[in-house]
């Protein structure tokens, strides 16, 4: 099973295959609060952008604490990121993210006085792929596994690595 590190540019190719993740960001000192966004872009260098409302409680817990981490998943296909949220209100990267899947919530487009865009910049990812043929050699471990009485291995899955940046690049950009 595949099990490696790899480029930003080729982890964005894997983001690129998920339409929703849970957004995790602080809510107080000692809870988390996630929910679910739709991805407007995924960007060569893992970071994905999400489009909300700036009076939205999330704007307020990600200029509190913008440290965030996102769950993706679609089937058997799984993807975790951990970075930092920031956001902005300019016209030229709402235009970017837009898509008229969001007028729903945005009926006046990009008109709307209330959009913002959310840019999770990923500082580490890792994803799990049990699907396709993956699935078959997943269900070929398993059943090993489970006919030997013993836990299933991590190699299983297809499973991949990517560190973008280091912390304190986050933190001083």
């Amino acid at each position: 099973m595949t099990n490696e590190t790899l480029t930003p540019t080729d982890f964005s190719e894997i983001l690129a295959g998920f339409s929703t993740a849970f957004l995790c960001s602080h809510d107080g000192p000692a809870f988390l609060h996630a929910r679910p966004m739709q991805v407007a872009q995924v960007h060569e260098d893992c970071s994905i952008d999400f489009l909300t409302s700036y009076s939205s409680p999330k704007m307020a817990e990600l200029a509190r604490n913008p440290e965030v981490c996102l769950t993706l998943q679609d089937g058997k296909r799984f993807a975790v990121i951990a970075g930092r949220a920031t956001a902005s209100n300019e016209r030229a990267e709402l235009e970017a993210a837009w898509s008229e899947a969001f007028r729903p919530w945005f009926p006046d487009g990009l008109d709307s006085r209330d959009l913002a865009l959310v840019r999770v910049e990923a500082r580490e990812g890792e994803s799990w792929d049990a699907s396709g043929m993956s699935r078959l050699r997943f269900l070929i471990e398993a059943s090993k596994a489970y006919f030997k009485g013993e836990e299933i291995s991590d190699e299983a899955y297809e499973h991949h690595r990517m560190k973008a940046r280091d912390t304190a690049e986050l933190i001083n950009a």
